[in-house]
């Protein structure tokens, strides 16, 4: 009876370290900083500015007002609106750089109003990355939903942005 009652122990002790072990590998994972800001936007910017540069490009010279292309897209679509759905991306040189993108952390391009904006981090209610400015204007809200940060990369026309919900929320709740 005893060598049972120990045994019960021994595991109600290892599920409790295991538990407490997760418990501060989840915490301090969740309280990190996935993104650190302007300064590594303009690192990655620089790094990807090529590729950023062909599909800016490949998205300004559409047809379509509004364009969104997800990470989790088929391969080579993007979605332009209802009335015309998913459609294919034509060049391949436009498809590879979106592949190289998307594969370096980028998680959604959009074309939208005067913008073109290239989401690098999000997670639940925010955003971060950079967006190119078709008309050398700052982007504005119409762009970018919930914007709370944006300013000026070394390249003109482009910018680095913060959107977050609940910070756009506190700002905005006496209006």
């Amino acid at each position: 009876m005893k060598k049972k009652s120990r045994i019960i122990v021994g595991v109600i002790v290892i599920s409790a370290i295991i538990t407490i072990i997760t418990y501060v590998i989840l915490s301090l994972y969740l309280m990190a900083s996935p993104w650190q800001g302007i300064r590594q936007a303009e690192a990655d910017f620089v790094r990807n500015k090529e590729r950023i540069a062909i599909v800016r490009n490949y998205l300004v010279n559409s047809n379509y007002p509004s364009i969104s292309i997800h990470h989790t897209n088929e391969i080579g679509t993007m979605f332009v609106g209802l009335e015309h759905g998913h459609v294919k991306i034509s060049e391949q040189e436009t498809l590879e750089a979106i592949s190289v993108l998307f594969n370096n952390g980028y998680r959604v391009i959009t074309k939208k109003e005067n913008a073109v904006i290239f989401i690098r981090w999000s997670g639940r209610n925010v955003g971060r990355g950079v967006v190119y400015s078709i008309n050398g204007q700052t982007p504005t809200e119409s762009a970018l939903h919930f914007l709370t940060r944006i300013e000026p990369l070394s390249a003109e026309g482009w910018f680095y942005f913060e959107e977050d919900f609940n910070e756009w929320r506190l700002r905005n709740q006496d209006n």
